[in-house]
């Protein structure tokens, strides 16, 4: 399929016996397509659905077209592949045609040639590494393995399985890409040793910056929507707040938790700034544990007074940024959101080509990637500066 997708300028693809409906989902897909351009216009798309905060923006219009959703459900339905490796080689195949007609230049490499002989989890090991030679950055790691189809492949902890489907009651929502904590280290283009070693390590290079020394349970969705469980989560992430403010006066106030639970991306919601934010945590905590009410939807906010049109963005940012996170505190009294799993004595780590900290877990002389993580004081590169200050080194760490 590889080479099917990566030389032909067009694909006959069998979608099974048509039910009257493929059609309809065709003329719907093309119907989106043509609004969306009109929208669009002369605009990078990517800008266009972004603000300029990096967070994706939620347009309030509604369709002009009509298209029929059964249809369109029915199609993107259907098993398009039979076979994992040809879903795998065929999207390979497209990446580099993509790449040889938009950016002429040819990204052929033996990373990415189609090789039946490969297992999946080796397709996707070999594609993750790729991307992130190719990319010169760890966007690829910004998205969580899903947990279910990463158990059943047992894939390299660094290797996403990002063809699978996302469960959004199961994994966790990726974090923004406006972060750059990684500014001050040099670029990923400095690790010669990405393209050497065993073939399931992945080095990479960075700074150890702190480890955990506490968390709460996982937030999950249940736990959002119950106000019994919410209100105990919001007691216990003060408790651990506390503590953290004991070791480090400016990291835990009020501002850096209502920021932290947001994962900074409050914008997302109408939270332009730090004392917006402020404002609607205070107002969301004072509905959740003094009238032990949710704030009201969105719909009804305009009829209601203003605490309501606080708390109500606000809890909306918390709800997208924690489910299926964990709050946590590090030794050093830093505070942040991290994914699901965590432990005692996971490291914290800043990393050649990553926006975000990486959560990293010592296996003997290795590490498993655990996730990305939000940490309030280290999202725009001071850990890098204050590593630089104190002369410590950047090191190696093996990811297996």
């Amino acid at each position: 399929m590889g080479p099917i997708f990566e030389s032909s300028d067009g694909n006959l693809v069998y979608l099974g016996e048509d039910n009257g409906l493929t059609e309809q989902a065709f003329e719907s897909v093309y119907a989106l397509a043509d609004e969306i351009k009109d929208e669009v216009g002369e605009q990078d798309f990517t800008n266009f659905i972004r603000d300029e905060h990096g967070a994706v923006k939620i347009s309030s219009k509604a369709l002009g077209c009509g298209i029929n959703e059964d249809a369109l459900l029915d199609l993107y339905d259907r098993p398009w592949f039979t076979k994992l490796s040809d879903n795998l080689f065929a999207l390979l195949g497209l990446h580099q045609r993509f790449e040889e007609v938009e950016a002429d230049t040819s990204t052929s490499s033996s990373l990415l040639e189609p090789d039946y002989a490969k297992s999946p989890v080796e397709v996707l090991r070999d594609a993750t590494r790729f991307a992130i030679i190719e990319d010169q950055s760890l966007e690829i790691l910004r998205f969580p393995p899903f947990r279910s189809i990463a158990a059943q492949l047992r894939l390299p902890s660094w290797v996403p399985s990002w063809f699978g489907e996302n469960d959004p009651g199961y994994d966790p929502s990726p974090l923004s890409n406006a972060f750059d904590s990684c500014d001050g280290l040099p670029s990923l283009r400095s690790n010669t040793q990405l393209t050497k070693g065993r073939d399931d390590v992945l080095p990479l290079s960075g700074i150890s910056v702190d480890s955990v020394n506490g968390s709460t349970v996982v937030m999950t969705r249940e736990t959002l929507l119950d106000l019994h469980e919410l209100s105990a989560l919001l007691v216990q992430i003060s408790e651990l707040a506390t503590k953290a403010k004991m070791v480090s006066e400016n990291t835990a106030n009020s501002s850096v938790v209502g920021e932290t639970l947001a994962a900074g991306r409050g914008s997302s919601f109408g939270l332009r700034s730090s004392e917006e934010i402020l404002q609607g945590y205070d107002a969301f905590r004072d509905y959740i544990l003094d009238r032990r009410e949710y704030p009201p939807a969105l719909g009804k906010v305009r009829e209601a007074d203003d605490q309501a049109k606080r708390a109500r963005p606000y809890y909306d940012s918390m709800y997208n940024a924690c489910y299926d996170r964990q709050f946590f505190t590090t030794h050093n009294g830093n505070i942040g959101l991290g994914p699901p799993g965590l432990q005692l004595g996971d490291l914290v780590t800043v990393l050649q080509g990553g926006k975000w900290p990486f959560i990293l877990r010592p296996a003997g002389d290795s590490y498993k990637m655990i996730g990305v993580a939000y940490i309030h004081s280290i999202m725009y590169g001071e850990a890098v500066a204050e590593a630089a200050r104190l002369g410590e080194p950047i090191v190696t760490f093996n990811l297996i």
